[in-house]
């Protein structure tokens, strides 16, 4: 054999090794992903199930202990913000938190509080008055005297206050910061636009929706209106679409997030795409039934009807952003909240609770061992607590 055959044959087995390598360098690159895309497949799927577990497991028991002491006022009403509880009366505000701390206290004097809250805000005004406070879980972020009464009240998770003011024969809506200073206006006539039926502030303060109830005769007409104090024009008021539902009431209008509005009627529940500079409407879920009652919360709406059935009371359907139905919920207890919370709901009155997953599994049902107030729904089950006559509870079920 030739010195070059030879060394002919030496490099295709040097080619030949070298292709080995890189097959068997492939293959354990290959080895290491399909490992890794497994392993992480499987932690997903144990956190997945694991989690599901955790929200669909039943419970069978109660148990509430004392965790501080705290007289609860006489008339007092409440409202959940955040982590926090929030007391108020004519006379002022007080905010807790599920520990028992007072985290502040606002004095203030109003004939009849509204509120509105978005997010860990709060804001504050006397009907028909015209003094505003607003709020936060950490303290108060302002407060000021409008011009005119106010009849309406939207808060925003920004700090931001809309105050819809009626003189008689317009309406007036201003937008304020939380510390006063008005940040845009825009006037209605009533004769031509409606009266305002309910109004709404999206999370960033920048668009609004007005439902303005309008008559045509001896029938009545609803008109949805947005205004974008971002990209409106003042010269127009602000305004960048409007709806109109003919033989319909709106008394409810929510913006869900910065992208969705929703509206109720008594014919049917709305959303609209306001991720725009002209919000859009989308998809409408029209019912025949009527409407007991309707909560927010967790980017879920739950609407209350009477069972039709007759097997239970009530009838809670549960929808989700897009406007597509969750769940249902039969049950007979005479509430006094229902909270959307954690992917659970939460349905109690002073002597009961129940506790249901969203696609309607029971997750617990049981009596309090004392008279309760308000409930505050965590999205930790073992984060429960609850507000008595005399002290702060908390709640673990077992």
């Amino acid at each position: 054999m030739s010195r070059e055959e030879q060394d002919s044959r030496e490099l295709n087995r040097e080619q030949n090794r070298l292709r080995d390598y890189r097959r068997s360098l492939t293959a354990h690159r290959v080895r290491r992903i399909l490992t890794r895309v497994l392993l992480a497949g499987a932690v997903i799927c144990a956190l997945y199930f694991g989690i599901r577990y955790y929200q669909s497991r039943h419970y069978s028991s109660m148990e509430m202990s004392p965790a501080a002491d705290y007289i609860a006022a006489d008339g007092a009403s409440y409202r959940n913000l955040g982590e926090t509880i929030v007391e108020y009366t004519s006379n002022g505000a007080t905010c807790l938190d599920t520990a028992g701390r007072v985290l502040w206290q606002c004095s203030f004097e109003m004939e009849e509080p509204i509120v509105s809250t978005a997010g860990n805000v709060i804001a504050f005004a006397d009907y028909n008055g015209r003094s505003v406070y607003v709020m936060n879980t950490s303290g108060e972020l302002g407060h000021f005297t409008t011009a005119m009464d106010v009849h309406y009240l939207s808060a925003a998770e920004n700090g931001d206050v809309l105050c819809v003011m009626d003189s008689g024969t317009s309406a007036w809506i201003r937008l304020y910061s939380a510390d006063g200073r008005e940040k845009a206006y825009f006037v209605r006539n009533i004769d031509e636009s409606g009266y305002p039926l309910a109004a709404a502030l999206s999370p960033d303060g920048e668009t609004v929706c007005i439902s303005n109830l309008m008559m045509e005769g001896a029938s009545v007409k609803t008109v949805l209106s947005f205004y974008d104090f971002a990209h409106g024009s003042e010269e127009n008021s602000y305004e960048v679409s409007s709806y109109a539902y003919k033989d319909e009431v709106v008394p409810v209008v929510r913006f869900l997030n910065d992208q969705v509005c929703t509206a109720v009627s008594d014919a049917r529940l709305m959303y609209f795409d306001v991720s725009g500079n002209a919000p859009v409407a989308g998809m409408n879920s029209m019912f025949s039934e009527q409407v007991q009652s309707l909560f927010f919360g967790d980017e879920r709406i739950g609407l209350l009807f009477m069972d039709e059935t007759g097997n239970e009371m009530y009838r809670l359907d549960l929808y989700d952003l897009h406007g597509s139905r969750t769940g249902s919920i039969r049950f007979s207890l005479n509430y006094t909240d229902v909270q959307l919370t954690g992917g659970r709901i939460f349905i109690n009155n002073a002597q009961y609770c129940m506790i249901y997953a969203e696609d309607g599994r029971e997750i617990f049902s049981g009596a309090f061992s004392r008279s309760v107030r308000v409930l505050h729904a965590s999205k930790r089950l073992r984060n429960l607590c609850a507000l008595t006559g005399k002290e702060l509870e908390e709640i673990e079920l077992h």
